[in-house]
Order: C-alpha cells, then structure tokens, then sequence
C-alpha cells in the first residue's frame, strides 16, 4: 500500500521557514507542483511580497483621451483623435495601446 502523501510532505520537509499555513497549502497540491516550488529561482520567491496598486499608476504624464472639465466625478470631456499604435498578434487577435501624446 502506498501513501500518495508521503513523498508530497517529504518534499515539504525540506522548506525552510515555511508557515504553518504555507504548509497546509502545499499539502493540499499534486506533489510535482510542490517539487515545483521546491526548485524554483530565489529570484522569484518574493516576487509579490510588494505587489503593485492603483496609487502606483501615474498617468499626469499621458493623454488617454479624456480630459477633466469640472470638479464633479462625471464631468470628463472625450478628446477626440487619441493616437493609438495597433499590434497584431494574429489574424484573430490584435491589442492597442494609446501612444504619450507629450512629454513623457
């Protein structure tokens, strides 16, 4: 009889400074993705520990084609033309992105 669980928390055991739950998470995945975690770049293990918010957009700088007219929450104007430079990924699939229109 095998125990599916025993190599997956073997695994476990080998984290260093692991929370208790961290670890009840890490229980609960298939055992190649906890080896997975295990072997992943130190680079990446912290990756969101300071994760971008909306404070962290800055578009002072950017015309988005809309231009604040008033001081009440809906009173925005369309600015007409907005540059936009068009990327085609596939015959199905295209993105844009609005081009800076001054000093960036």
């Amino acid at each position: 009889v095998t125990c599916p669980g025993l190599k997956r928390n073997l695994v476990i055991s080998t984290f260093d400074n692991l929370s208790w739950t961290t670890r009840k998470a890490l229980r609960k995945l298939d055992p190649l993705t906890v080896v997975t975690c295990k072997v992943l770049p130190p680079q990446l293990e912290n990756t969101n520990a300071d994760p971008f918010t909306n404070l962290d957009i800055c578009t002072t700088k950017v015309d988005l084609g809309w231009k604040k007219v008033g001081q009440n929450f809906d009173q925005w104007e369309k600015i007409p033309n907005v540059k936009k430079f068009y990327h085609t990924v596939s015959p199905k699939f295209t993105t844009f992105a609005l081009v800076p229109t001054g000093p960036v």
